[in-house]
């Protein structure tokens, strides 16, 4: 028992050894990917009221995108609909 290396040699012997043939444990992994990611953007729940008759707008817009073989959500709808009005005028 004398004669055995350290577990701290060992490990290092091991660690070589992984990347020499290219492998990679489960940890080295977390850790590449945890590098990569990008942190979502913060999105905040909100609930508001609107009048019968524009909801009745979104509803036939959302008829028109789904006649253009386009499916939309009301919140996309309504997100398009923001970018639109902060786009600067051509």
């Amino acid at each position: 028992m004398a004669n055995r290396p350290s577990k701290v040699r060992r490990r290092a012997e091991w660690r070589g050894a992984r990347e020499i043939c290219g492998t990679e444990t489960t940890r080295d992994a977390r850790k590449r990917k945890a590098a990569k990611s990008v942190k979502p953007v913060k999105v905040i729940r909100d609930s508001f009221t609107i009048p019968a008759a524009e909801h009745r707008l979104i509803g036939a817009l959302k008829k028109r995108c789904i006649g253009l073989g386009v499916a939309i959500k009301k919140r996309e709808l309504l997100r398009a609909g923001l970018a639109v009005l902060v786009a600067p005028p051509r």
